[in-house]
């Protein structure tokens, strides 16, 4: 045929030559371009299925990987949210243990009283003007329900220091009949940060500190009572009270401190109101409440801190 081109032997083998160096070229490329030295199974089928199956696992690894870590970040975020929690609860914590101390301190947890006289330093209480010898401190331990179980009298001598008065309160002991008190000591005194005589009731019941001049506990009170009572300290916080038989006549100065803070539901209401109902009253000593079923008005409000 006239297109038939005829080579010799010599240019028949450079052709071939040129064929296999152009398909080594192409080869080199292709490698190059894909990184692949094995890219199909007519290269090499052994090493093309390995290499396969090698990638596989690796895509597998990878994914496993990436779950790690999205498991991590949740883990992570779990503990921030904890640490936040943690916060909030020392937080809580701490406003727990300073409302239990304002408490504690405004004697809800534990009853206490403080004079506000400078006592240190006193080597004879009776150079104080208005204590004498034979003057008295009588103690009322009180129960639960306001009742008192037992009362002890502490006796001022000529030439009692404010350090023995204070061992004198410290050596009452309790009541081994009382739930509250046990046979153990009672009271804590001390003189506070300010000097004043501080008492207070260890086994955390009420009680209630009487003044009485002259070692005289009679249902008449005297005015040397209320100097005594101011003397010591407590003449702001102590008040006069009536006598269980005549309401109208005062018998004792003393102070009651009370180891729970109660909130009574009370009105402001006229003794006179008609048909039981209250009236509005201005008057702090018309508060009235009901209290294990009967009206009782509240008088004097004294602070026991």
């Amino acid at each position: 045929m006239a297109n038939d081109v005829v080579l010799g032997s010599a240019l028949r083998t450079n052709l071939l030559s040129l064929q296999r160096t152009q398909s080594g070229i192409d080869k080199i490329q292709n490698i190059l371009a894909t990184g692949l030295k094995v890219s199909s199974a007519l290269d090499n089928p052994q090493n093309f299925f390995a290499a396969k199956g090698l990638n596989n696992r690796a895509s597998d690894l990878t994914r496993q990987l990436d779950g790690i870590g999205q498991s991590i970040s949740t883990i992570q975020a779990a503990d921030k949210g904890s640490a936040a929690v943690g916060k909030l609860i020392e937080q809580a914590e701490s406003l727990a243990n300073s409302a239990q101390e304002e408490l504690s301190s405004n004697g809800s947890s534990i009853a206490k009283i403080e004079g506000n006289v400078d006592l240190r330093g006193i080597t004879d209480i009776t150079d104080l003007s208005g204590v004498a010898a034979t003057d008295t401190l009588t103690f009322e331990y009180l129960d639960k329900d306001g009742t008192t179980i037992q009362t002890a009298t502490v006796a001022i001598a000529a030439n009692d220091s404010i350090d023995e008065i204070i061992g004198k309160i410290n050596d009452i002991g309790g009541v081994a009949s009382s739930s509250v008190y046990g046979e153990g000591e009672v009271f804590s005194a001390s003189l506070g940060d300010d000097g004043g005589l501080k008492i207070e009731n260890k086994a955390g019941g009420s009680f209630r500190l009487q003044f009485e001049a002259g070692g005289n506990p009679d249902d008449t009170l005297e005015a040397a009572d209320n100097t005594l009572g101011s003397a010591l300290g407590f003449g702001s916080i102590a008040s006069n009270v009536a006598s269980n038989d005549d309401p109208a006549v005062n018998s004792n100065f003393e102070v009651t401190a009370l180891a729970t803070t109660g909130v009574v539901s009370g009105v402001f209401g006229e003794a006179t109101a008609a048909e039981g109902f209250s009236e509005a009253s201005d008057l702090l000593s018309d508060v009235r409440s009901a209290v294990g079923g009967a009206t009782a008005r509240f008088s004097t409000l004294a602070s026991t801190t």
